[in-house]
This record gives C-alpha cells, structure tokens and sequence, in this order.
C-alpha cells in the first residue's frame, strides 16, 4: 500500500478491503461488510488492538498458515455491528 497523500489526520481508523472503486461511485457510502487487518490506525489502548492481542496470544500456532490472520480484528468488528452472534 503506498500513501500519495497525508493520513496523519485519521484516528482509530481500520481498512477494508471489500470495496471496488466502480462500487464506491455506485454508492458513496458503501464501506463494504468485512475490514482487514492489513493497515489500522489506532489509539494506544484502544478495544479493538487490545481485542486482537488477546485473540492473536489464545490462537497463534506457527505450523498453522494465517492463525494470526485477518480474523482477529473481523470477529470483533463483526460482533459490535451485530453481523455475528
């Protein structure tokens, strides 16, 4: 991912990676259903890093290809939007 313009301003910000430019023309303000945990931008402290800590710490196996990946800050998000159960 390469930046072309300043980000400094976003606070607690999270990516998705759901959305295609035709879509976001289509609808302006569809952010699409799932983030990823490629680029965040969080407060220290914040729920979700320390959600996705304590996720990554219980479930981390290094024979296991993507045990750290992208469901640990997906489940979280997901529960507070009340997509999942």
């Amino acid at each position: 991912m390469v930046f072309l313009r300043p980000v400094s301003y976003l606070r607690n910000a999270i990516a998705s990676d759901q959305v295609q430019r035709k879509d976001r023309k289509a609808q302006p303000d569809n952010y699409g259903d799932a983030v990823c945990n490629a680029i965040m931008h969080l407060d220290k402290g914040h729920w979700l890093a320390k959600q996705a800590i304590e996720r990554f710490s219980e479930s981390y196996d290094g024979m296991v290809w993507a045990s750290g990946g992208p469901t640990l800050v997906i489940e979280p998000t997901a529960l507070i939007n009340g997509l999942i159960n």
